[in-house]
């Protein structure tokens, strides 16, 4: 008897102990909010973007900011980091936001992690994008030897004639749909033709969360090497 009363209060206070963690993490949980978010350009040429997410309701606030060119430099330096302490996308809570304005809404890890983390799209993602929609060429064949002209048109063609590209891709390769999102398609088609006929080696994405609030949420760099 002693021993079933013994087992009892253990589990009465196993009980215990869990009721008040569980609590705390659901109203930690109810804390977090995703807000909705804008992506302000900070900087732009043929071959780099540099984006900020920003929450809707400050976007004014911070274009007129941006007017100054000493703040408009010191965001963009905030943008640039050591790529050593950037991790895997798993470790960074990313969706969607609650409307088309921004496909993408960083905020921080529920652990309180604030690493962020870097992509690249290459020849091969390119290659699978084609193979995944098109299979009226060995694409795989095509691109383990020497690529000839023909080849290269041809996977332009499929290229050119994808509708929605970020979609195309995200499906096919291990990008997902909110970082291909935060350009606009014709800038990920463009750069996918660029990959294919060899004018660039690829488009490197680089994601560096705001440690230290989240107006600027995060910082976007977006880069054809």
């Amino acid at each position: 008897m002693k021993k079933l009363i013994g087992i009892f209060c253990a589990m009465m206070l196993m009980i215990g102990t869990l009721v008040p963690f569980q609590k705390a993490s659901a109203e930690s949980g109810s804390e977090v909010s995703l807000e909705e978010t804008v992506q302000v350009v900070l900087y732009s040429d043929d071959t780099k973007v540099i984006m900020s997410e920003v929450p809707k309701e400050y976007v004014v606030e911070y274009q007129a900011k941006l007017e100054d060119p000493a703040f408009r430099n010191s965001e963009i330096q905030k943008s640039i980091g050591p790529e050593e302490n950037l991790t895997a996308p798993t470790k960074l809570a990313a969706s969607l936001s609650k409307s088309s304005i921004s496909p993408m809404a960083v905020v921080q890890p529920p652990d309180g992690g604030t690493k962020g983390y870097v992509r690249y799209m290459t020849k091969n993602d390119i290659l699978r994008i084609i193979d995944s929609i098109d299979n009226t060429h060995d694409w795989p064949r095509y691109f383990s030897n020497p690529v000839t002209d023909s080849a290269v048109a041809a996977g332009v063609a499929v290229l050119t004639k994808i509708p929605n590209f970020a979609i195309v891709a995200a499906t096919a390769t291990a990008w997902s749909a909110a970082d291909l999102a935060n350009r606009q398609t014709a800038w990920w088609k463009d750069s996918a033709i660029m990959i294919w006929r060899g004018k660039i080696k690829g488009v490197k994405l680089t994601v560096k969360p705001n440690t230290t609030s989240n107006y600027p949420a995060a910082y976007i760099t977006l880069v054809r090497y």
